[in-house]
């Protein structure tokens, strides 16, 4: 969840989020606020208001550095990724943390969760990213 208010905003999906979480599904909320998902997340990260794409460059750049990624498949539906892959090295982890005010041993947690290659990754959010 990043900065989504999920259980207000489409309580359908809060259920199965909410579901999933309890059969063992990994939970990771990145919100300022408190919200009733934060319950259900394995990790809460408490943040600064709208730092969200900051925390998107640590796991992309522990996905880029460890080839955790399809290579084939970014680049059939990727535009730019060489590019991507160069601006998200930009950011060290802890200027990250710096910038959202969360942890820097959080965010590499999180970045650890959504790196596996064997996860599923869904990114739930209300607004833009940048």
């Amino acid at each position: 969840m990043l900065n989504s208010n999920v259980t207000e905003d489409n309580p359908v999906l809060s259920f199965d989020i909410k579901r999933a979480a309890r059969k063992g599904a990994e939970l990771i909320s990145i919100s300022s606020m408190e919200l009733e998902i934060n319950n259900f997340a394995t990790l809460w990260l408490d943040t600064r208001r709208e730092p969200t794409p900051c925390f998107l460059t640590p796991p992309s750049r522990t996905i880029i550095k460890h080839e955790r990624f399809d290579a084939a498949e970014v680049n059939k539906r990727a535009n730019n990724f060489s590019e991507f892959k160069n601006s998200t090295l930009d950011i060290p982890l802890s200027r990250a943390a710096e910038i959202t005010g969360v942890d820097k041993y959080k965010i590499q947690q999180f970045a650890d969760i959504v790196s596996e290659p064997d996860k599923t990754l869904s990114l739930f959010t209300k607004g833009a990213l940048c």
